[in-house]
Parts: structure tokens; sequence; C-alpha cells
């Protein structure tokens, strides 16, 4: 449909879902021809797309990508607050993001939901029942242990369990963030 008083041409195309689009500068004409599973048939079947659409996908920058990441893997808890979606949205799109700062700096390609598995599972660990003391999920590099320097006793707040001797304690080391006794050498001992 087009608006001649606005110059909008408003197009709604079926593709695996309806997709609708709103445009002051682009048209429904030459038609495209794309290739999309019918799962009717059983195979891939060609079927005309608007030009809108195939100059849409091609120009489709950050934001989109980011959108269509997003809603790939989103959290989907069902609450009577209205602030609950916007919440659930937001850590959607901070786990996205810190998805593709994990690839940009290291340089590894790393699957969304794998990245998603990771950070799942070390929360996971993090908060257990027991001791509420986040545990570390791998071992800390030998190197950063016996480092020199950094490694002083901070005095907790409450009393977790030694990740050495599990007895009931107060301090943990700045560094590795970890909990040690003083008392037992367990400090001494993670460090050596």
């Amino acid at each position: 449909m087009y608006d001649e008083d606005s110059s909008l041409l408003f197009v709604r195309w079926q593709d695996n879902n309806t997709v609708t689009m709103v445009s002051n500068y682009d048209t429904l004409e030459p038609m495209k021809r794309v290739k999309r599973w019918s799962s009717i048939a059983k195979q891939r079947l060609e079927i005309p797309q608007p030009n809108v659409f195939q100059n849409y996908n091609r120009s489709m920058g950050g934001v989109d990508l980011h959108d269509q990441a997003v809603s790939n893997y989103r959290v989907s808890i069902r609450s009577k607050k209205w602030w609950w979606v916007l919440f659930t949205n937001m850590l959607n799109m901070t786990m996205v993001n810190a998805w593709r700062l994990y690839q940009l700096a290291s340089n590894e390609s790393i699957a969304l939901l794998d990245f998603q598995r990771v950070i799942v599972r070390h929360y996971m660990a993090c908060y257990e029942k027991s001791t509420y003391r986040c545990k570390p999920v791998g071992e800390l590099p030998m190197t950063v242990i016996r480092s020199e320097g950094g490694h002083f006793p901070n005095k907790l707040d409450k009393q977790l369990r030694c990740v050495q001797c599990h007895q009931r304690v107060r301090w943990s080391c700045s560094k590795c963030k970890v909990t040690l006794c003083i008392e037992r050498d367990c400090f001494k001992d993670y460090h050596s």
C-alpha cells in the first residue's frame, strides 16, 4: 500500500514470519527471487521478494545485527511486574554486548549460546546454597597464584569456607579472590 499524502510505502511479506516494512525511499519493483525451505514440499523453493527487503538485508548494520542476536536466545520469564520485561531485555542486551566484546578482544569465534552457557555455569557455581561464595570454575593459572606481588589477606564481613581446609574463616586473598585461612597456613600453602 502506498500513501500519497506522506509518500510512504507499506509492505508486508510472508517469510518464516510475517515481516512488515515502511519506507519513504524504496519500491516494490523489481521483485527478486530468494530461496526458502518449504516444510510442505520438503525442499528449497524460490519465492519472490520485494526490492525493499533486498536493500534492507544488504545494508543491515550494527543495531539490526545486535537486535537479531538478542532475539536468538532471549531470557523469557513471565511475571506480573511491569518492569520485568525491561530488566530481562537489559540482561539479554548485556550478554550480547559481552559476547561481541569477547570475540573482538580474543579473536576467538565462539557461538553466542556456548558463551551464555559458560556465563550461567559460572554464576551457578558462585551461588551454591551451601556457601554463597564464588568458587572458581577452573583453577587460577599458576602464574597468577605464585606471582610475587598483590597477595594480601583481606578481612571479610562474614565467615566463609576456606578453599583448602573448608573451615569457617574471615580472610580472603586480595588478588586471587579466594577464601583462605591464615591461622592454619592455608594462605601460604595455596600460594606456594
